[in-house]
């Protein structure tokens, strides 16, 4: 029967454990960092810049994975932790914000230039245009890392953007030598925040490395989009009641005045239009004909005055057979 093996944990170890185990308890959020690459004084100078708002412990991954483990009993998904420590990882302890923490981390930390077996922190891009080079050697050196290039005023430029090492790729040597020679630094020196754990929650630094302002335009876009439709289903809330009711009352103005229907705000509108309609259509009418007198209808004599009448009796025929002088009387005797 063979014994099985259990491996010898020292005191100091255990204490390592249980610092851990105390850190955790202690703070709100616990976070993994990468260590790589990172010079020693250099984190000496990070880890004064923090002060006590951050608590660093540097031990084995061993002994993390076994604090990991006892603590995973009580808080949920703390177990899945042992597979992201990566590199040299380290532990990180505050009671900051994660994304807050994030912004503050990627502030501290320096640029440098990339080493050969570092892997890419994002697209490390060569842009078109000019470059130091004079014609040489340096076309074959380009050429052979994909870079098209032509010769003008004396000088190297690539025609093209090239994309030489793509995001979490492995720096070459060919390529870590270029981009010295180029004065490129895209490696940033300080700690690599990989994820943070708050209350059961795991963020890595995809969803931990915001842009601000794009958070605060999305949230500004959705907050509008969200007002307007519930403006236009009617969902009546302390922001929607007021354009609610004033889009409400518009449209039964709308359908009252293309209806006819008098209110006290149409009236005038209604009556304007209404007398705009009756004054084009009395443009159109033709003036009437005057009307022919009737059959039956004699036409009205003239009523002769009195002083005609009596001018007509004294004309000069009836005066000759009516009235005769004296002397024409004697005459005739």
């Amino acid at each position: 029967m063979t014994q099985q093996y259990a491996p010898h944990v020292t005191d100091a170890k255990k204490n390592e454990i249980e610092d851990i185990k105390k850190l955790f308890k202690e703070h709100k959020v616990a976070g993994i960092i990468n260590l790589e690459g990172l010079p020693t004084l250099m984190l000496q100078r990070i880890k004064f810049s923090l002060g006590d708002a951050i608590q660093l412990k540097i031990t084995k991954k061993r002994l993390m994975k076994l604090a990991f483990e006892e603590l995973a009993k009580d808080n949920k998904n703390l177990e899945q932790l042992k597979e992201k420590l990566t590199g040299i990882p380290a532990l990180l302890f505050t009671n900051e914000d994660p994304f807050l923490l994030y912004k503050k981390l990627e502030k501290s930390k320096a640029s440098a230039a990339a080493k050969p077996g570092q892997n890419a922190p994002n697209d490390l891009v060569i842009e078109a245009g000019e470059t130091p080079f004079a014609p040489g050697p340096m076309i074959g050196e380009l050429g052979m890392l994909g870079l098209k290039t032509e010769v003008k005023n004396g000088k190297i430029h690539i025609k093209d953007d090239k994309v030489l090492v793509k995001d979490g790729e492995e720096v070459s040597e060919q390529a870590a030598g270029l981009l010295s020679k180029m004065g490129i630094e895209p490696m940033k020196v300080g700690l690599n925040l990989t994820l943070t754990y708050q209350d059961g929650e795991i963020l890595d630094k995809s969803v931990l490395n915001i842009d601000e302002e794009v958070y605060v335009n999305n949230i500004t876009a959705a907050a509008s989009e969200s007002y307007a439709l519930a403006v236009h289903l009617g969902i009546l809330n302390s922001e929607t009641i007021k354009p609610t009711i004033a889009k409400a009352q518009r449209e039964a103005e709308a359908i009252a005045e293309s209806l006819d229907i008098l209110t006290s705000d149409n009236v005038g509108r209604i009556l304007s239009k209404a007398e705009s309609a009756a004054s084009k259509i009395n443009e159109k009418v033709p003036e009437a004909a005057p009307e022919a007198p009737k059959e039956d209808e004699k036409p009205v004599e003239e009523v002769k005055k009195p002083t005609e009448e009596k001018e007509e009796e004294k004309s000069p025929e009836s005066a000759e057979s009516t009235d005769n002088t004296p002397e024409e009387v004697n005459e005739e005797k």
